[in-house]
């Protein structure tokens, strides 16, 4: 499959990171894989004046100085700058930690979009079953920004810049699954570093409910099954408020004071919640519980 690969544009969008980024690029420098191009958006003073740095560790990386973009915005400014047969995006605080990675995606080049396994979920659950399959709810619990991807997908689909809040990588799955979009998870180890800053591409506010308002009619008859369940009185509580909010027209910058601003971005997170047990859990990740049509 790589014959069908010419080489991978690595793309950084970098705010308030400057701690990270010269570890991350290298951990790209490092992949087996070396036909890479690597490009990095510079957003704030620190990072701006690593530019230099960057650029000597070798002439794959090119570097760009801006002003800060939201994180839709950046993540596309970014896509027109290298030209390689696939695209890669990688988090400034997340480094590559195993140098197969980018070989282990090629495997699957064929694919619009190639995913890595998902470690932290079998590490919590063993017993649950692999993700081989894409589905609605996988797309919202077990992809994430760094994914392979073929640029001809992102010649007919960009990051949604009214996403201001974040969950616009998210959204960006969600809609490339519901179009059709061929889509792999590979065997590729990766893991989130974890690591949290004051960052438009590592803190979101709003992101849940802005991705729940912008598909709600895929997850009103979610919530309206999941309210059918044995919940208890506060999940059923939140289910209905959350049904009231998103069959109205209420402006969605109005949405904390309902409350709907969770701790987790994933906007699937108000709906697992509201789920009894493990087992209906595991029965909407696997078996697509409400699955809407693609």
């Amino acid at each position: 499959s790589r014959g069908l690969c010419d080489g991978i544009d690595i793309l950084i969008p970098c705010y308030m990171h400057s701690a990270h980024i010269l570890n991350v690029v290298q951990s790209v420098l490092n992949q087996d894989f070396k036909n890479v191009s690597v490009h990095v958006l510079l957003m704030d003073e620190k990072s701006i004046s690593l530019k230099e740095k960057l650029e000597s560790k070798d002439s794959k990386v090119h570097c760009y100085a801006h002003e800060v973009l939201k994180p839709a915005k950046a993540r596309n400014w970014l896509i027109d700058k290298g030209s390689y047969s696939h695209v890669l995006f990688l988090d400034a605080d997340d480094p590559l930690t195993d140098a197969h990675i980018l070989s282990s995606f090629l495997e699957y080049s064929e694919y619009d979009v190639v995913l890595p396994s998902w470690p932290n979920y079998y590490t919590v659950m063993p017993s649950w079953p692999r993700i081989t399959e894409a589905s609605f709810y996988n797309m919202l619990y077990c992809a994430q920004t760094t994914a392979l991807l073929k640029r001809s997908l992102l010649e007919t689909m960009r990051f949604d810049e009214s996403l201001v809040h974040g969950c616009e990588d998210t959204d960006f799955f969600v809609r490339a699954y519901l179009q059709g979009a061929s889509i792999k998870y590979s065997s590729a180890p990766f893991k989130r570093s974890g690591i949290l800053c004051e960052s438009y591409l590592s803190i979101t506010k709003y992101g849940t409910y802005d991705l729940m308002y912008k598909h709600r009619e895929h997850f009103l008859p979610i919530l309206k099954e999941a309210l059918v369940r044995d919940v208890d009185e506060i999940a059923e509580k939140r289910i209905r408020l959350t049904i009231s909010l998103l069959e109205s027209d209420e402006p969605k910058e109005y949405a904390n004071m309902y409350e709907l601003s969770f701790t987790k971005t994933q906007a699937a997170a108000c709906i697992m919640s509201s789920l009894p047990s493990t087992h209906a859990r595991k029965r909407a990740y696997f078996l697509g519980i409400g699955e809407p049509e693609r």
